[in-house]
């Protein structure tokens, strides 16, 4: 079931409601007034592979890496802040993509400001992030 509000750091906001793109992505969850982003889906995607193994680092809600799933053998989705608004996104869609609450860094923590709050995330190498994905 569709869910009324996103869980944010300190409280929840509003979710408009679920948007299908003009090349069949559907997102249920993204931040208010940043649906254009996500509807026009600009990416690049044809230098991945069937058997290409994705990073998406910094996912967001799922824009790139649901459609990189498309043409790729696995996507590995970090996503510090929206993590739960992802995972419902690649639900929703179907996506073959793994996804990992966190950022990129050394391997500590971080302290990542977001709409006015500070969350404190665990952070990995590139390495691990690779290792993560089987690459």
């Amino acid at each position: 079931m569709f869910r009324k509000h996103v869980p944010v750091p300190g409280g929840e906001l509003p979710c408009p409601p679920p948007v299908t793109t003009h090349d069949g992505v559907t997102f249920r969850r993204m931040p208010r007034g940043a649906d254009a982003v996500y509807i026009i889906g600009e990416y690049h995607l044809d230098d991945i592979r069937p058997d290409d193994i994705v990073l998406d680092i910094g996912a967001n809600v799922g824009a790139f890496c649901i459609r990189a799933a498309r043409r790729s053998r696995r996507v590995l989705a970090v996503e510090p802040v929206l993590t739960e608004a992802l995972r419902d996104n690649v639900g929703t869609n179907g996506a073959n993509v793994t996804v990992v609450g966190g950022a990129l860094g050394d391997g500590g923590t971080e302290q990542i400001a977001w709409g006015g709050e500070t969350v404190t995330v665990t952070t990995h190498t590139l390495g691990e992030f690779t290792a993560m994905a089987g690459g």
